[in-house]
């Protein structure tokens, strides 16, 4: 160690006291950097812990707040009841929270419609719109799974017009425009009068069909009671009221009496010379109106209709027309008259064709005719 208390007695050279002062700083110096060395690495530990730390806490709480979001996201997005926070804006959109729903439309409105269909004019548009509604929609009837994984329900739609969105136009203009399906169905058949043809061919042959099958049999079937008793009547005095008389000439006689008797006699329409044998006690239950389902019975027209109708009605419908089987609808009434009336199978379908073949077209029909004052209409 220098002792430099002894500086003013002592004699030393000046470069004596440089190499002194050159330690000196040097000492000094030495000890500021060791000093400052230990300060820094301090504040580096505290750096680094606290960066780590910093770390953990911002991926910790970034996952946290993703999953807040996530819950609430799911929780609004998920309607699975009645309760959940979305059901509001789920079940209706007429709520004042629920963004509205528009539907705009535009149109090409045909100016000079006349001038194109008399004078063939080019068309002429012009593009008009837009026309905007708000479309209102409410789900009911909502019913949901026992597991609230399917939900069923009704949709009820309503339309607002909406002047403002609609640039103040009406929603009562009328716009014309061409049908362009029409006109491709024009131009596939050739004219107008091809898709009448068309769309009328099936209907008016399913009508005709009608018309001259069922719908005559039951008119026939209505009148035959009224017609018949009136020629009953002038044949049964023509005869003075002999019952069995009449019934002889009806039921077996093979040569016409005279043309009162015209379209009367069940033997007309069976081969030459054959009667049918219908005995007096059946002719005389036939033409006995107190009796169930006789000729003369004003009630009995339907049972008649089956008698008399045939398998003929439709002889070539087409497809979708109902089909019965008329034949064995016809069989089924006439072994019915068989049972009632005391009378074979051969009997009961020679009463049936004289009636089909004789007696409505000669009666029935002109009857029919004069009750509807149906002029101009060929039997």
């Amino acid at each position: 160690m220098d002792d430099f208390d002894d500086l003013g007695t002592t004699d030393y050279p000046q470069e004596y006291f440089k190499k002194r002062y050159s330690r000196f700083m040097r000492s000094v110096l030495s000890l500021e950097w060791n000093s400052r060395n230990k300060k820094i690495g301090g504040c580096a530990a505290c750096c680094f812990v606290s960066a780590i730390l910093l770390f953990i806490f911002s991926f910790g709480f970034t996952a946290l707040l993703g999953h807040v979001i996530d819950n609430a996201i799911v929780s609004n997005s998920i309607v699975d009841s009645e309760d959940s926070l979305g059901y509001p804006l789920w079940v209706s959109n007429a709520g004042s929270g629920s963004p509205p729903t528009y539907e705009c439309y535009n149109f090409f409105n045909l100016t000079n419609a006349d001038s194109v269909l008399h004078n063939g004019s080019k068309p002429v548009y012009v593009e008009v719109g837009p026309y905007c509604y708000q479309q209102v929609r409410t789900k009911f009837n909502v019913v949901w799974s026992q597991d609230k994984t399917q939900v069923t329900y009704n949709v009820w739609a309503r339309y607002l017009w909406m002047p403002d969105q609609s640039f103040g136009r009406s929603d009562q203009e009328i716009v014309v425009n061409i049908n362009p399906a029409y006109v491709g169905v024009i131009s596939t058949v050739g004219s107008e009068d091809g898709l009448c043809a068309a769309f009328a061919g099936p209907t008016f042959f399913e009508n005709i069909q009608w018309l001259s099958g069922p719908f005559l049999g039951h008119l026939r079937s209505s009148q035959l009671a009224p017609s018949l008793n009136t020629q009953y009547t002038n044949l049964l005095a023509s005869l003075g009221g002999d019952q069995a008389a009449f019934c002889a000439q009806w039921a077996n006689a093979t040569v016409l009496p005279n043309a009162n008797w015209t379209g009367m006699l069940v033997s007309s329409v069976l081969p030459a010379g054959t009667p049918s044998n219908i005995s007096l006690d059946s002719c005389l239950l036939l033409f006995n109106s107190s009796v169930s389902d006789s000729l003369l019975n004003t009630k009995s027209s339907l049972f008649w209709y089956n008698a008399t109708v045939s398998d003929a009605v439709y002889p070539s419908a087409p497809p979708g027309i109902e089909h019965y089987d008329y034949q064995q609808i016809s069989l089924d009434a006439q072994s019915l008259i068989a049972s009632s009336f005391s009378m074979d199978s051969s009997q009961t379908q020679a009463l049936s064709l004289w009636l089909q073949s004789a007696f409505y077209p000669t009666y029935v029909d002109a009857d029919l005719v004069t009750k509807f004052s149906a002029d101009g209409v060929n039997s």
